[in-house]
């Protein structure tokens, strides 16, 4: 597939740029847990509801990429590349990884494809040999930049990671589920928009906790305790094309908040 940037185009940027600092006024808090965690990478071949998902051209010429591409360059801002791990059933996925000389797992396919989230979560996890892991979503959450998850990691305490550590994001309107109001009644009871009670969805790519846990448990989180939420443009989630485009059309944004300074 042609893109209009290669893996090595981008190591021999990624080589010349200084390591940001990060997003803590004490140093070591976030340096630490970064070099205490690994990535998981999780992208299988089938998507069902978006065919190929993952090798979608996504951003802006001259700089487009896949969407894979655009997830793993992401995470090598913050990660070193033996931390991150792709697993994948697809031999190009692999192959593209070893481009970019991050650490690889074949998975198997009749796991990807008909595995539990829970047994593939488990598989991928044991791959680690580190003390904690991030769940990255595959590369369906592409406006969840460097800057973004070193604001999630400096969020996390030792409790955080035994429990698991995750981000959301406020779903704003009047909802119902199940044919059943959620946050509001209509009529008397009526409520502004201002003063609803708004529920909230986790932001898988900002997930994380220990590796023994997710190992023994076969989940990101247990408690019901988010760390972080965050602006609902940055959470968009690839699921179908139209959220491709919705997630290109808050490029601007995204290179705005990531150029800030902390």
């Amino acid at each position: 597939m042609l893109v209009s940037r290669t893996p090595k185009d981008f190591l021999q940027m990624h080589s010349l740029k200084a390591r940001p600092k990060p997003l803590c006024t004490n140093y070591t808090c976030e340096v630490n847990l970064v070099d205490q965690t690994s990535v998981l990478l999780m992208a299988r071949e089938g998507s069902q509801r978006f065919k190929n998902k993952n090798v979608a051209k996504f951003g802006v010429e001259p700089a487009k990429t896949t969407l894979l591409q655009w997830k793993i360059e992401q995470l090598l801002e913050v990660f070193s590349p033996e931390r991150v791990i792709l697993s994948s059933d697809s031999n190009d996925y692999l192959d593209l990884g070893s481009e970019y000389k991050i650490s690889l797992h074949s998975r198997d396919k009749n796991l990807a494809e008909s595995g539990s989230f829970a047994e593939n979560l488990r598989t991928v996890a044991k791959q680690a040999q580190t003390d904690c892991v991030l769940y990255a979503n595959g590369p369906c959450n592409p406006l969840i930049g460097p800057r973004r998850m070193r604001e999630f990691l400096t969020s996390i305490d030792n409790e955080n990671l035994l429990n698991g550590a995750f981000a959301v994001e406020e779903l704003k309107g009047y909802l119902l589920y199940r044919n059943e109001w959620l946050n509001f009644e209509p009529g008397e009871k009526h409520l502004g928009s201002e003063n609803l009670e708004n529920p909230f969805r986790v932001v898988w790519a900002l997930t994380c906790r220990s590796t023994k846990n997710v190992i023994s448990q076969g989940s990101m989180f247990s408690a019901c305790k988010p760390v972080l939420t965050v602006p609902t443009w940055t959470a968009v989630d690839i699921d179908y094309e139209e959220d491709l485009v919705i997630a290109e059309a808050f490029l601007g944004k995204y290179h705005e908040y990531e150029k800030k300074q902390p």
